[in-house]
């Protein structure tokens, strides 16, 4: 008889409130929400004992006078701004946003976008490796086609445990969705479509969706991502990354999300110049944003105006 592992439980056991959001515990993850500012909250979900200690350059000087409020009711934990609303479900840890009621404080506004309750993040970890630069050793290898001579290679050596890192979410059903960069497709709205975004000839990635509901969500990478959606639900894929991060912004105009992609972008540049992609699957740099910034400025959406001159 095979004996089929049960599933570690995703309930939230214990919450923790820190000065500017909230960690959710689980026997499987650690879900962390920041208030960035009073419309833009900041997710990451880890599997691992603790947060990366990775600097983040780009929340410098924004956790300033969020006004987060945090109330736990029975099967759900509500996190609260002015702008923003996220409820957490304790049985799953996915997540629901909404735009915060201005009427009612205790109930939810309008609806943005819900993370998936079943699996709503998903890690897999791989070893990573980094080119030395010196010459490698050839070798034979034993294959089910008799031996083999493999050609000598670029020495390489183990950095550490990376993660492929996924988000499932659904979107509306009359929702138009926009973003991840200028591509080579003549396509806008990215509804029932896969998208990978990387940097190819004349494809710019940029990890962000806009929402004709006025909201963005920006996918934290340095890697490769590929956006999917059908009909039966969203995801964004992260090729490598030590956590799952994005950023939600409920808005009117897209300004702040864009000053955000900036900050990241300096950051990317300089891990770039560094070398330090090689083990990140860096993929990104500052003049892509700046580009795909100037691709978003030709577009305005319902309530939302991006341009060059915001950034």
């Amino acid at each position: 008889m095979m004996n089929v592992p049960k599933p570690v439980s995703s309930r939230i056991l214990r919450v923790k409130r820190t000065e500017h959001g909230v960690i959710l515990v689980s026997r499987r993850y650690k879900l962390r929400i920041l208030a960035v500012s009073p419309s833009i909250l900041h997710v990451s979900y880890t599997e691992r004992r603790t947060f990366s200690h990775e600097d983040k350059p780009e929340l410098a000087g924004d956790l300033q006078g969020s006004g987060l409020s945090c109330l736990q009711e029975e099967h759900q934990i509500r996190l609260r701004t002015a702008v923003i609303t996220a409820e957490v479900s304790l049985e799953t840890g996915s997540i629901t946003f909404y735009k915060t009621n201005p009427v009612e404080p205790n109930e939810p506004g309008e609806l943005l976008f819900a993370e998936s309750e079943e699996r709503p993040h998903e890690m897999e970890k791989f070893s990573s490796y980094r080119l030395t630069g010196e010459a490698g050793v050839g070798a034979t290898v034993t294959t089910a086609d008799g031996t083999k001579d493999v050609p000598d290679q670029d020495a390489r050596q183990l950095v550490g445990e990376l993660y492929h890192v996924r988000e499932n979410f659904h979107f509306q059903k009359d929702e138009s969705v926009y973003g991840m960069g200028q591509m080579e497709e003549p396509v806008l709205n990215l509804r029932g479509r896969t998208v990978y975004a990387h940097q190819a000839n004349r494809k710019i990635a940029v990890p962000l969706l806009i929402s004709s509901l006025g909201y963005g969500v920006l996918f934290d990478t340095l890697s490769p991502v590929v956006f999917r959606d059908s009909e039966l639900g969203a995801s964004l894929y992260g090729h490598a990354a030590e956590e799952l991060e994005h950023y939600s912004e409920a808005h009117g105009k897209s300004v702040a999300a864009a000053r955000m992609v900036l900050r990241l972008s300096a950051v990317q540049r300089a891990l770039l110049l560094a070398g330090g992609t090689a083990h990140r699957g860096g993929d990104i740099s500052e003049e892509a944003h700046r580009s795909g910034w100037s691709h978003f400025g030709l577009v305005q959406l319902e309530g939302w105006t991006v341009g060059a001159e915001d950034a």
